[in-house]
């Protein structure tokens, strides 16, 4: 497979630290999104031409495993952050494991909305499907950004690692 020597029209570590910084802002968000949702928080819902509000709470357990994997993603950012800075490898690993699991699951969420679409014949799932397959192509071409980046890392990583000009 060949390797990306750009990504979004940015250098690999560019790109990474962009998606670093992404991540750490997202978990950030994530941890102020979650505690209000614990604590309950009023939403307003436009159904048809009414508007509603409604009170939304969730759980301790729900609320504590989506803290534990916002923690993980905002580990895994740091770490990402680091390896590029630091020119080690092994420290953008986490990040691939972590996001290639994620596509894991986006794959199977795909296959499941065109079983969905076909079995139903519903039309609106044809829009679900363009959105699936738009952000499972992203996902995987960034993945494959940060893949090249981690193989760059190999090969000319370590402390006395540089990136060319």
């Amino acid at each position: 497979m060949k390797m990306l020597e750009k990504l979004c029209c940015m250098r690999l570590p560019t790109a990474g630290k962009v998606l670093g910084w992404l991540g750490v802002i997202a978990a950030i968000l994530g941890y102020i999104r979650i505690v209000l949702l614990m604590n309950g928080t009023e939403v307003t819902v436009v159904v048809g031409d009414t508007i509603q509000k409604q009170y939304v709470q969730i759980d301790a357990v729900t609320g504590s495993i989506a803290l534990v994997i916002n923690s993980l993603n905002l580990l895994i950012s740091v770490l990402l952050l680091l390896g590029i800075q630091k020119n080690r490898h092994g420290l953008v690993l986490p990040w691939l494991i972590f996001n290639g699991f994620v596509l894991a699951l986006c794959a199977i969420a795909f296959v499941l909305a065109i079983i969905g679409f076909f079995a139903s014949g519903d039309s609106t799932l044809l829009a679900l499907l363009l959105g699936y397959s738009l952000g499972l192509a992203l996902g995987i071409y960034i993945y494959h950004g940060i893949l090249s980046l981690y193989y760059y890392l190999k090969e000319n990583g370590g402390p006395q690692g540089s990136w060319p000009a």
